[in-house]
């Protein structure tokens, strides 16, 4: 978690001033109105957003704040001292919880609050229209978006590019007359980010609720680093596409409704898993194509791109009773049991979302741990050109590329090979690689190869180095490395491909002896003239079918 926690304090340093004043905010504080100091802080969130200037922060107290705000165009951030759990903004159903819609940009910064009871036609959890803001490490829990055409119900965005990063969300609904859409998220007419988030059981119900997890329309987001487990549409439960050009990678498509519904859009799916989703894993009208590399897909893919598999993804655990399915009870007897005894319509009918609800608060097997076992084919299988540069952990905030030595490479890259889908193995074995280098020594023969990567016994950091000699270039060499964490830990067998080593050759250097000296002036002047043979006169360096002056300059500028 360390790392993610890094990674956010980079992104919220951006927006940060010298000469950014603090507000607090603390409900504790009711009594009087408060001026926004420590020790006399605001009671009410929004009343700090309205005196607060741009560049400043407001840092709120742990609490449920019964309240719904606007950030009215202003670059500030605004985060809670003691994380989502403790510090809760509820709109108790009577509009959307959080709105940006006066042109906010990415300093405008919403940051660790969950954000429930919002209540709106496009919107529940937060509306933003033609805004860009930033939303970090926020959890959108039970809100709703209702009309004719009910949008986001978690969050609405209409123009602009948000950037959302770590966050939950987690059972919003979309409902609509004629069609709900986007549980999760709504995309319009914009190209958000989203990293490192869960989508997991938001609904957009009815015959025709479209994209449970998330809904773009017009829309070019980028997906990285993102599981989408449990949700439900008709239309794509985990996602609909239509008339949009989404990138996803490394994301989890789990368990879902269906996977992917896609109208008029061009889909581009990489490093990814896709699986259990009911019997539609990925559906393309006649209009759209879907690009998928290096991802695992249930039942196969025939479309466009390129070493994809399907084979069982090995997970953790995964059961049915955590997902809606239309047959009676599910896969573990005693999560069974115990819901059954609450509900017994979900024995004597369908496991319903009433049902999944009550397994989620009844049952250790929900939710589902989409983790890969360390026998996973998904390990060390998906494409490191795929990744962003600046994309160095997962969803769990673990090192995004490992190298696991028991398992096979079947991806694309140079040491370590990143996983397919949200979460990187750390393997089952003695030592995860983080990095390899390989260093040739000036013998031409003799090099060093250095690596670093977790242990099993502590977690820490481990480095291994080693020096060898000899064997054939390109073959492998396997080596026992023993792991110690001040006794004996573990030991791994360890390959590395053996390098060229060989010097190249150095200009002028006629004779080949490693240097360029008189031997080869002497054989320079022999040459002296026109080359009977332009392929085979070493001493034309200038490459012009003849030696003279400029050949003997290039020598001499080579002297050694």
């Amino acid at each position: 978690m360390s790392s993610r926690r890094l990674l956010i304090m980079a992104v919220v340093g951006v927006f940060s001033s010298a000469n950014a004043n603090t507000i607090f905010v603390d409900d504790d504080n009711c009594l009087g109105p408060g001026n926004g100091s420590e020790a006399d802080p605001y009671c009410s969130i929004q009343d700090a957003i309205d005196a607060a200037v741009d560049t400043d922060e407001i840092v709120v107290a742990p609490g449920t704040y019964f309240e719904t705000i606007n950030f009215l165009g202003k670059a500030i951030t605004l985060r809670s001292s003691d994380g989502p759990e403790a510090t809760i903004i509820d709109a108790l159903f009577t509009a959307s919880v959080v709105t940006c819609d006066s042109g906010e940009g990415p300093d405008s910064v919403l940051q660790a609050f969950t954000i429930t009871g919002g209540y709106n036609l496009n919107g529940g959890g937060m509306m933003n229209d033609g805004s860009s803001p930033t939303v970090i490490g926020c959890i959108f829990f039970f809100n709703v978006a209702e009309s004719l055409d009910g949008r986001g119900g978690g969050m609405y965005n209409f123009g602009g590019s948000p950037t959302v990063i770590d966050c939950t969300f987690d059972e919003n609904y979309a409902f609509g007359l004629n069609q709900g859409s986007g549980g999760g998220m709504y995309n319009r007419d914009n190209s958000p980010t989203v990293i490192g988030c869960t989508f997991i059981r938001n609904v957009a119900p009815l015959s025709l609720g479209a994209g449970g997890g998330m809904y773009n329309r017009n829309s070019s987001p980028i997906i990285i680093n993102c599981l989408f487990d449990a949700n439900v549409g008709t239309q794509g439960g985990g996602m609909r596409n239509f008339a949009s050009s989404p990138t996803i990678v490394n994301c989890s498509f789990i368990a879902n409704s269906s996977g992917f519904f896609n109208s008029t859009s061009n889909v581009t799916i990489k490093n990814c898993i896709v699986w259990a989703n009911g019997s539609l894993q990925i559906f393309d009208n006649p209009l759209s194509v879907t690009t998928v590399s290096y991802s695992d897909i249930q039942g196969g893919w025939s479309g466009a791109g390129s070493n994809n598999i399907d084979a069982d993804p090995l997970f953790v655990s995964i059961s049915n009773c955590c997902s809606r399915h239309f047959t009676p009870g599910c896969d573990d007897p005693g999560c069974e049991a115990a819901v059954c005894e609450v509900d017994p319509f979900c024995c004597d009918a369908v496991w319903d979302l009433g049902c999944v609800a009550l397994a989620f608060d009844m049952c250790s097997v929900c939710p589902n741990d989409l983790r890969l076992q360390s026998a996973s084919p998904c390990i060390d299988a998906g494409d490191n050109t795929a990744v962003p540069e600046d994309i160095t952990t997962d969803l769990d905030g673990n090192p995004r590329f490992l190298e696991i030595p028991e398992t096979p490479d079947t991806g694309n890259g140079t040491l370590p090979i990143v996983d397919m889908g949200a979460y990187e193995s750390l393997g089952g074995g003695c030592l995860a690689v983080t990095s390899q280098e390989i260093v040739c020594h000036a013998d031409g023969t003799t090099f060093t190869v250095n690596i670093a990567g977790l242990n099993a016994c502590t977690g820490g950091t481990t480095q291994v180095t080693f020096t060898a000699s000899g064997g054939a270039v390109g073959e492998d060499l396997c080596f026992t490395a023993i792991v110690s964490d001040g006794g004996f830990c573990c030991t791994t067998e360890i390959c590395v491909t053996i390098p060229d080593c060989s010097p190249a050759a150095l200009p002028s250097d006629l004779d080949g002896d490693g240097i360029v000296g008189i031997v080869d002036f002497l054989a320079l002047l022999a040459a002296w003239g026109s080359c009977s043979d332009c392929g085979t006169c070493p001493a034309d360096f200038d490459g012009d079918c003849a030696v003279g002056i400029l050949d003997l300059l290039i020598l001499l500028g080579n002297w050694s």
